[in-house]
C-alpha cells in the first residue's frame, strides 16, 4: 500500500499532519486552500476498518473560495481496499477553504462503517500562467456546454422549467459564471 500511496502522491507534499478518525464517528476535515496550490486527499482505512460498503466509504474534497466552489468525488483506489482519493486534484483561484467529506452508503450518513482511518490532504505548486490557462479552459468548457444545451433546446423546442431557450441559455451562462458576450464564438 506505501508504494501504491507514493504513486498517487508522486510531486505532493503533505498539506499538514494527518487527521486522524474513525468510521462511527466521522469529524469534519477542513483546511486553509491557497492560490497557486493544488490539491489531492487521500484516506487510508488503517488495521481493524470494517467499512459499510465493500466499496468503501466515499470521498468528496469540496472547495470553498472567493470566486469559486466546487468539489471533487472519489473512492476507492484500483488495487486497494484500504486506500482511498477524493477525485483528483483542485487548485483554487483564490484562497478559501477545503472541507473533506467522508461518507457511507447513504452520502449524508456520519457513519461510514467501524474502526480507525487517517485522512492527509497533499499539496503541489502550480504557476499563476498554469492558473490562469486552467481558468480560461474551464471557460471555453462551459461555454461549450451552455451553446450544446441551447441548440438542443432549439431543435427540440424543450425549454425545461423555462419559458425560452434564450432564457435557459442565460441561466446556463449566469451560474457558470459568464456573459453571453463571452460564449459568442
Amino acid at each position: 500500500m506505501a508504494a501504491r500511496l507514493a504513486e498517487l502522491t508522486e510531486g505532493y507534499t503533505a498539506a499538514g499532519a494527518p487527521v486522524h478518525g474513525k468510521l462511527e464517528r466521522i469529524p469534519t476535515i477542513s483546511f486553509p486552500a491557497r492560490r497557486e496550490r493544488c490539491y489531492l486527499a487521500v484516506v487510508v482505512l488503517e488495521a481493524g476498518a470494517r467499512p459499510d460498503s465493500d466499496r468503501g466509504p466515499g470521498l468528496r474534497l469540496e472547495l470553498t473560495a472567493a470566486r469559486e466552489s466546487r468539489g471533487s468525488s472519489g473512492g476507492a483506489v484500483a488495487g486497494s481496499r484500504r486506500l482511498l482519493q477524493a477525485g483528483g486534484e483542485l487548485c483554487p483561484q483564490s484562497d478559501g477553504n477545503l472541507t473533506l467529506v467522508v461518507t457511507g452508503r447513504d452520502e449524508h450518513s456520519h457513519s461510514a462503517g467501524s474502526g480507525p482511518f487517517r485522512a492527509i490532504v497533499y499539496e503541489k505548486f502550480i504557476s499563476d500562467a498554469e492558473l490562469r490557462e486552467r481558468d480560461a479552459e474551464e471557460d471555453r468548457d462551459y461555454c461549450l456546454t451552455c451553446m450544446k444545451q441551447r441548440l438542443r433546446c432549439q431543435d427540440s423546442g424543450d425549454t425545461g422549467e423555462f419559458t425560452t431557450c434564450a432564457a435557459q441559455f442565460r441561466d446556463c451562462m449566469t451560474a457558470s459564471d459568464l456573459t453571453s458576450a463571452e460564449c459568442e464564438p
